[in-house]
């Protein structure tokens, strides 16, 4: 059974998005927020600022993601498959979908 749930706390990291958000990660350090949804897009954000510092777009709808331990890289599952998302801080000129 799936629910909607509205957190108003929430709105900000959920407001680029254009269709639903099934998944939303919080980086170990806490300094960075993902989320992931039928838009086919994966956005990560500031906890503070909640700027996008990164957006990606799939091939298909996105439903799950989770970071790895060291806080750079992001494990994203889709519809079609998973990808791997190489984040680095804003700045470095280095973001990609593997």
């Amino acid at each position: 059974m799936r629910r909607r749930v509205t957190v108003t706390a929430a709105a900000p990291f959920l407001a680029g998005h254009t269709d639903s958000v099934y998944a939303v990660a919080t980086a170990p350090d806490g300094t960075w927020l993902a989320t992931a949804g039928d838009d086919r897009t994966i956005r990560v954000w500031g906890t503070v600022s909640t700027e996008c510092f990164v957006l990606m777009r799939a091939e298909a709808g996105l439903l799950c993601c989770a970071w790895l331990p060291r806080g750079d890289e992001l494990v994203v599952g889709g519809k079609v498959g998973f990808h791997h998302v190489d984040v680095r801080p804003p700045g470095s000129g280095v973001a990609g979908l593997r």
